[in-house]
């Protein structure tokens, strides 16, 4: 019994930025809505009830805010809506938040029976770090990376099965799709996807991904309003190729900037060797 008692004790410190957050996301998130969300929330739900036509409905659920098409999004505002009956910015954070709990199981999983615990001890702290509070607790911010980063993790851990089931294949393709409609960042999952079955040799299943998915790339920037947004985007990484490059790293280190009221060059080297990492 004292031994089980032991082991027991050592989920202690991996419950411990569980159970913080859980109630951090309880207490302080809010019902109301913040910039881009009335544009994807209260306005686009009401011209989903004013209009009559199916096609032009499906034309609101399309259409893009700023440069993403947040397709599910909107859906999931026309969910929460029908099912109770009216919209509550604060449901939708907590329930944007739910894709952890399948994204843990499957970390859990992916790591050596022995020492799991240990293994697994990070990733909460990094996960449920406090440094991300913009797209914890603002709606639009929320469910858009919540969801891109459930259903690409998700997609990839299909793929990494390297198994010939047809039916995880075709829900590996399912999940990439979502990401992408998601948050425009879901398309970086659609060459992630493909550099798997590459190294799987999997011939015939990544040139069906790259023939679906590649489609997929072209109907999602079809009549994009913000296209010329992205030429001058393009134009610019041309002409600062590695300017682009640092800054990507810096972004991709940035959960990692605790001295963000400090204006030091330090804090560019320090998020930048992060990201590299």
């Amino acid at each position: 019994m004292k031994f089980l008692e032991i082991q027991q004790l050592k989920f202690l410190p991996i419950g411990f930025p569980i159970l913080a957050f859980i109630y951090a996301l309880i207490s302080y998130s809010v019902n109301i809505p913040w910039l881009d969300d009335f544009e994807v929330g209260p306005i686009a739900l009401y011209q989903w009830l004013q209009e009559g036509d199916f096609q032009k409905k499906m034309a609101i659920i399309w259409a893009p805010n700023n440069e993403h098409r947040v397709v599910t999004l909107k859906l999931l505002v026309l969910l929460n809506y029908y099912v109770f009956g009216h919209l509550n910015f604060k449901w939708m954070i907590w329930q944007s938040h739910l894709y952890l709990i399948p994204l843990f199981i499957m970390i859990w999983r992916t790591l050596p029976k022995s020492n799991r615990a240990l293994f697994f001890l990070p990733i909460p702290y990094l996960l449920l770090n406090f440094q991300y509070y913009l797209s914890t607790y603002w709606m639009i911010s929320s469910v858009q990376h919540n969801l891109v980063i459930g259903f690409g993790a998700l997609a990839m851990y299909l793929l990494s099965k390297n198994s010939n089931s047809n039916v995880r294949f075709g829900l590996a393709l399912a999940c990439t799709l979502m990401a992408c409609l998601s948050n425009s960042d879901g398309l970086f999952f659609i060459p992630i996807g493909a550099f798997l079955l590459l190294l799987q040799q999997r011939l015939r299943g990544l040139l069906i991904w790259l023939l679906l998915l590649s489609s997929a790339i072209v109907l999602f920037f079809w009549k994009y309003p913000s296209m010329n947004y992205h030429e001058t985007g393009m134009n610019y990484f041309y002409q600062h190729p590695f300017e682009s490059l640092k800054g990507f790293f810096v972004f991709m280190g940035g959960g990692f900037d605790f001295w963000y009221r400090e204006q030091t060059s330090f804090r560019t080297f320090e998020t930048a060797f992060v990201g590299v990492a």
